[in-house]
């Protein structure tokens, strides 16, 4: 899992509340036709996306207005 060896690599922030960690699956590792990998990595960029929307919030991914 891409996130896993993240996790083992990632910064320590001693001071933060909450630390979060997350598993996607690593899309270096997916095989087949260009198409059928396309497909996969499309599958785990869906699974962050609706991760980051459930934990966060839709309005997380959203650009503050006035820009």
């Amino acid at each position: 899992m891409l996130c896993d060896h993240a996790q083992a690599i990632c910064p320590v922030f001693p001071w933060a509340e909450e630390t979060i960690h997350q598993s996607f699956p690593d899309p270096g590792t997916f095989s087949g036709t260009y198409e059928e990998i396309m497909e996969q990595v499309r599958g785990v960029r869906d699974e962050i996306v609706w991760w980051i929307d459930s934990r966060f919030g839709k309005a997380a991914a959203q650009p503050e207005s006035g820009f």
